[in-house]
């Protein structure tokens, strides 16, 4: 569903060794009793990926050579609306049936994600759903056992084409408006873009600061970038209380941060990026105090 609702990726791989250490730990002793299958060996701790409003997963099946058995898990849900409905994990089980699984923050599903379709197809009403992916392999299946493991691959894609229906279908073709109105928009200014040089490359990037936005408030604020000359505010991100996010910029740009369901600065909100500075933190509470 990227294409349609795009996802938002925090990278784990800069504490890569930490997060392996804590799957080989934790998680790894609990997949071996779940699935009576020991040593297993960590093939991938993939996230933190960021679901937000309407996002969905099409039901898929993983490479049966690395993710044999896996684990998801929410680690949290942002911004919650009254009233959400869940956003459940959907599992094609072996006999065909469509089963569904509540999936709330802090909690992990075990499953064969290589062998069983799964997916979320429901738009996601929820909030913001984060999710991490670890996935494991028999040590042995590369080895002594690999003709078994054969066996299974093609017993899993005997499955999955017995539970698949083809449909054929004709796409509409594109048709041209006879009176096209073009945008006077300035696409790219304030952002990272670079209008290519003749030469085909990218222009010099001279005078480019990367800057953090932090939060520092009790609550998930936003930041748009904005300029006298612009009628609207450009969306540079969101964070939540105790997180940011980087950006690159140039001396002198302004920006401001703004409750989520507003475009107004908040009181004391107003940035003019300084070549001497690289954070900018937001701490004041919604009752106008500071934060402590």
């Amino acid at each position: 569903s990227f294409h349609e609702h795009p996802t938002t990726f925090i990278d784990l791989d800069r504490v890569r060794a930490e997060k392996e250490m804590m799957a080989r730990k934790y998680l790894q002793p609990i997949v071996e009793e779940w699935s009576g299958m020991k040593p297993l060996e960590l093939t991938s701790f993939y996230g933190i990926r960021e679901y937000h409003e309407n996002a969905f997963l099409r039901e898929h099946v993983d490479r049966i050579d690395t993710h044999v058995l896996s684990v998801t898990i929410t680690v949290d849900k942002r911004d919650v609306p009254e009233g959400a409905e869940p956003w459940p994990l959907q599992v094609t089980d072996w006999t065909g049936q469509q089963v569904k699984y509540d999936h709330p923050a802090g909690t992990m599903i075990l499953y064969e994600s290589s062998k069983l379709p799964h997916g979320r197809p429901t738009p996601n009403k929820g909030g913001t759903h984060l999710g991490a992916f670890v996935h494991f392999k028999p040590k042995s299946m590369h080895g002594t056992d690999a003709k078994k493991w054969d066996n299974i691959a093609n017993a899993a894609r005997d499955n999955v084409r017995k539970h698949t229906i083809h449909a054929s279908f004709r796409s509409t073709p594109p048709v041209e408006p006879k009176n096209p109105v073009f945008s006077s928009q300035k696409y790219g200014e304030g952002s990272v873009y670079q209008k290519a040089g003749e030469n085909g490359k990218a222009a010099d990037d001279d005078g480019r600061i990367s800057v953090e936005f932090k939060n520092a408030a009790d609550r998930s604020l936003q930041v748009f970038w904005y300029h006298k000359s612009q009628p609207d505010p450009v969306f540079q991100g969101k964070a939540w209380p105790g997180a940011g996010f980087t950006i690159n910029t140039f001396q002198g740009h302004t920006f401001y941060w703004a409750e989520l369901d507003s475009k107004k600065p908040l009181p004391g909100g107003k940035i003019t990026i300084d070549a001497g500075k690289r954070v900018y933190k937001y701490s004041l509470k919604k009752d106008g105090t500071e934060m402590k």
